[in-house]
Protein backbone atom coordinates (compact mmCIF):
# COMPACT_ATOMS: atom_id res chain seq x y z
CA UNK A 1 0.00 0.00 0.00
CA UNK A 2 2.82 2.10 0.58
CA UNK A 3 4.36 1.88 -2.73
CA UNK A 4 0.88 3.33 -4.21
CA UNK A 5 1.03 6.10 -2.20
CA UNK A 6 4.72 6.67 -3.13
CA UNK A 7 3.96 6.49 -6.65
CA UNK A 8 0.83 7.83 -7.14
CA UNK A 9 1.24 10.96 -4.46
CA UNK A 10 -0.42 14.35 -6.08
CA UNK A 11 2.29 16.24 -4.51
CA UNK A 12 5.76 14.36 -4.15
CA UNK A 13 7.90 17.03 -3.01
CA UNK A 14 10.15 19.20 -4.77
CA UNK A 15 13.67 17.58 -3.84
CA UNK A 16 13.93 15.50 -7.06
CA UNK A 17 17.76 14.31 -7.56
CA UNK A 18 17.55 12.94 -10.90
CA UNK A 19 16.53 16.42 -12.60
CA UNK A 20 20.08 17.04 -14.59
CA UNK A 21 20.21 13.17 -15.79
CA UNK A 22 16.60 13.31 -17.03
CA UNK A 23 17.62 16.69 -18.89
CA UNK A 24 20.12 14.81 -20.37
CA UNK A 25 18.07 12.37 -21.48
CA UNK A 26 15.62 14.26 -22.93
CA UNK A 27 18.37 16.32 -25.06
CA UNK A 28 19.92 12.93 -26.17
CA UNK A 29 16.29 11.82 -27.40
CA UNK A 30 15.39 15.26 -29.25
CA UNK A 31 19.02 15.28 -30.62
CA UNK A 32 18.38 11.40 -31.82
CA UNK A 33 14.97 11.91 -33.27
CA UNK A 34 16.77 15.62 -35.38
CA UNK A 35 19.59 13.16 -36.69
CA UNK A 36 16.81 10.39 -37.54
CA UNK A 37 14.96 13.04 -39.81
CA UNK A 38 18.30 14.34 -41.63
CA UNK A 39 19.49 10.89 -42.50
CA UNK A 40 16.15 10.15 -43.98
CA UNK A 41 17.19 13.94 -46.10
CA UNK A 42 20.18 12.46 -46.98
CA UNK A 43 19.18 8.96 -47.72
CA UNK A 44 16.09 10.10 -49.84
CA UNK A 45 16.45 7.06 -52.34
CA UNK A 46 16.07 4.60 -49.35
CA UNK A 47 12.72 3.51 -49.37
CA UNK A 48 13.54 0.63 -46.70
CA UNK A 49 14.79 2.90 -44.10
CA UNK A 50 12.11 5.10 -44.08
CA UNK A 51 9.71 2.73 -44.19
CA UNK A 52 11.19 0.72 -41.02
CA UNK A 53 11.47 3.85 -38.90
CA UNK A 54 9.05 5.94 -40.05
CA UNK A 55 7.26 6.61 -36.71
CA UNK A 56 10.68 6.56 -34.66
CA UNK A 57 11.89 10.08 -34.88
CA UNK A 58 8.21 11.76 -33.65
CA UNK A 59 8.39 9.13 -30.79
CA UNK A 60 11.78 10.03 -30.17
CA UNK A 61 10.71 13.81 -29.84
CA UNK A 62 7.57 14.09 -28.05
CA UNK A 63 9.14 12.00 -25.29
CA UNK A 64 11.90 14.39 -25.28
CA UNK A 65 9.35 17.21 -25.15
CA UNK A 66 7.79 15.74 -22.25
CA UNK A 67 10.35 14.71 -20.01
CA UNK A 68 11.31 17.79 -19.04
CA UNK A 69 8.03 19.15 -18.63
CA UNK A 70 7.15 16.14 -15.82
CA UNK A 71 10.73 16.84 -14.66
CA UNK A 72 10.15 20.92 -14.15
CA UNK A 73 7.01 20.40 -12.88
CA UNK A 74 8.21 17.98 -10.46
CA UNK A 75 10.82 20.76 -9.43
CA UNK A 76 7.90 23.43 -8.95
CA UNK A 77 5.74 21.25 -6.88
CA UNK A 78 2.75 21.50 -9.92
CA UNK A 79 -0.04 19.05 -8.13
CA UNK A 80 -1.16 16.04 -10.07
CA UNK A 81 1.53 16.78 -12.93
CA UNK A 82 4.62 15.89 -10.49
CA UNK A 83 3.49 12.61 -10.12
CA UNK A 84 6.53 9.83 -10.01
CA UNK A 85 4.05 8.04 -11.93
CA UNK A 86 3.59 9.84 -14.37
CA UNK A 87 7.56 10.57 -15.12
CA UNK A 88 8.34 6.63 -14.74
CA UNK A 89 5.71 5.49 -17.54
CA UNK A 90 7.26 8.40 -20.00
CA UNK A 91 11.00 7.15 -19.23
CA UNK A 92 9.65 3.02 -19.73
CA UNK A 93 7.92 4.45 -22.88
CA UNK A 94 10.94 6.43 -24.20
CA UNK A 95 13.10 3.50 -23.25
CA UNK A 96 10.41 0.92 -25.17
CA UNK A 97 10.31 3.08 -28.57
CA UNK A 98 14.41 3.03 -28.69
CA UNK A 99 14.25 -0.95 -28.01
CA UNK A 100 11.65 -1.14 -30.96
CA UNK A 101 14.16 0.83 -33.18
CA UNK A 102 16.66 -0.91 -32.59
CA UNK A 103 14.94 -4.35 -33.22
CA UNK A 104 13.62 -2.75 -36.44
CA UNK A 105 16.86 -1.56 -37.72
CA UNK A 106 18.61 -5.59 -36.68
CA UNK A 107 15.61 -7.27 -37.75
CA UNK A 108 13.35 -6.00 -39.96
CA UNK A 109 15.23 -2.96 -42.14
CA UNK A 110 17.54 -5.97 -43.51
CA UNK A 111 14.58 -7.97 -44.94
CA UNK A 112 12.49 -5.14 -45.91
CA UNK A 113 15.74 -3.89 -48.18
CA UNK A 114 16.07 -7.23 -49.74
CA UNK A 115 12.49 -6.90 -50.76
CA UNK A 116 12.47 -3.49 -52.05
CA UNK A 117 15.66 -3.87 -53.61
CA UNK A 118 15.82 -7.00 -55.78
CA UNK A 119 15.19 -5.92 -59.30
CA UNK A 120 11.26 -6.87 -59.96
CA UNK A 121 11.13 -9.63 -63.39
CA UNK A 122 9.29 -8.38 -65.95
CA UNK A 123 7.24 -11.39 -67.63
CA UNK A 124 7.69 -10.82 -71.85
CA UNK A 125 3.85 -10.10 -72.14
CA UNK A 126 2.54 -9.09 -75.21
CA UNK A 127 0.71 -5.37 -74.53
CA UNK A 128 -2.29 -4.99 -76.69
CA UNK A 129 -2.49 -1.34 -77.77
CA UNK A 130 -5.29 0.63 -80.40
CA UNK A 131 -3.44 1.29 -83.68
CA UNK A 132 -3.99 4.22 -84.69
CA UNK A 133 -3.93 5.34 -88.36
Amino acid sequence: MQVLSYLFSPIPGTVFNYINLVLIYSGLLVVAAILLKVLFIVRKGNKALKRTLKTAPSQFAWCGVILPLLALSRTNGVPYLSMRFLLFIMVLLSVYYIAKSIYKMIKVYPEMKNLIEKPQQKDDKVVYTTKKK
